[in-house]
């Protein structure tokens, strides 16, 4: 059985990156372009649909499998923080193994932001 994701406070997660976790950002490209961690990657866990409700991106699995092994380390963060632990549960079910949640989103974040 695979370990639980961690969560970490805003705080751990900057030191997480900076000791060289890949942060990655599953809101939707328009709240990432709104401002993002610096170096962080943008792969959507849901998208925007047509009629603006929020729908699971079909191919999140694959678009981070095809950027990183399972055993890169990873900090995924969302707006809240609810989104970033669905998908962080998603990537622990299919193997990966090094990965922390970011408490709060980056309504949390109080470290740089890159736009």
């Amino acid at each position: 059985m695979a370990a639980a994701v961690r969560v970490v406070p805003p705080s751990e997660a900057q030191q997480l990156v900076e000791a060289g976790h890949v942060f990655l950002d599953v809101r939707t490209p328009q709240e990432y372009a709104s401002g993002h961690v610096p170096g962080s990657v943008n792969v959507p866990f849901m998208l925007t649909g047509s009629d603006g409700s929020m729908v699971k991106n079909s191919e999140f699995l694959d678009q981070v499998k095809a950027k990183y092994s399972s055993s890169t380390p990873l900090v995924l963060s969302c707006r809240s923080g609810k989104r970033s632990n669905m998908a962080a549960n998603v990537l622990r079910e299919v193997g990966f193994t090094s990965l922390a949640d970011m408490e709060g989103g980056m309504m949390a974040w109080k470290g740089p932001i890159a736009r």
